[in-house]
């Protein structure tokens, strides 16, 4: 996901470059490889802030939150009231949620890195930031 956002991004950068307007973009059966720039720090923000606002958008047309699909589940463990494909269609759904909230997570802590101008031997020597996301 994040490597089609990427390249989505520097698609469309190519495309303004070559005098193009943004509006008109349109992905669909254009890449080959040689229309693509090399990434920048410019077009990682880019990428990153596009992921979290996809999942974040993704997460609002979940008409439950995590924690209420939790709650769900723990009331279940208790009176057994949820039929197997009930129960299995909430775990679906929070699993779904997890992926989402971890992305943004991630995300959030990779653009942290970034705007502190922190290399990539020194990221990967903060294992707070690891630690921190459960990885």
């Amino acid at each position: 996901m994040l490597a089609k956002t990427q390249a989505m991004q520097m698609a469309k950068q190519q495309w303004v470059r070559s005098g193009r307007k943004p509006e008109e973009f349109n992905p669909r059966g254009m890449f080959t490889g040689r229309e693509l720039s090399h990434i920048s720090l410019s077009n990682e923000r880019k990428t990153l802030n596009k992921l979290i606002s996809v999942c974040l958008g993704a997460l609002v047309k979940y008409p439950q939150s995590l924690k209420d699909d939790q709650a769900i589940l723990d009331q279940d463990d208790k009176d057994h009231k949820l039929s197997v494909n009930e129960r299995n269609i909430i775990e679906l759904r929070s699993g779904e949620k997890d992926v989402l909230n971890y992305m943004i997570e991630m995300s959030e802590k990779c653009l942290t890195l970034i705007e502190e101008g922190i290399s990539v031997k020194d990221a990967r020597n903060r294992s707070s930031l690891i630690d921190d996301a459960n990885v």
